[in-house]
């Protein structure tokens, strides 16, 4: 926590590389601030690479102090290495 600033800092939640096939965002971001104590979350959550792949998407990740990847990272990277959230 202290590594990325504390729990002032804007963190995201990257649930994708859970195996469940439905992901409640509302509990995932209700845990995390819970959880953690911190004032904001964003959590990032799709299946879809182009969708991934979106400037829009992955905004929060430029800005983000800190992020979790929960369930299985490596499903999540797939998803992410590569595009606007990773450029080659």
């Amino acid at each position: 926590m202290e590594l990325a600033g504390g729990p002032d800092s804007e963190f995201v939640v990257i649930p994708t590389a859970s195996e469940k096939d439905e992901v409640d965002l509302e509990r995932e971001s209700e845990l995390f601030l819970k959880g953690f104590g911190v004032e904001e979350v964003t959590v990032l959550h799709t299946r879809d690479r182009a969708m991934a792949d979106t400037e829009t998407f992955v905004a929060p990740l430029k800005t983000a102090r800190g992020r979790l990847v929960r369930g299985r990272p490596a499903m999540a990277a797939g998803r992410f290495l590569h595009g606007h959230a990773h450029p080659a």
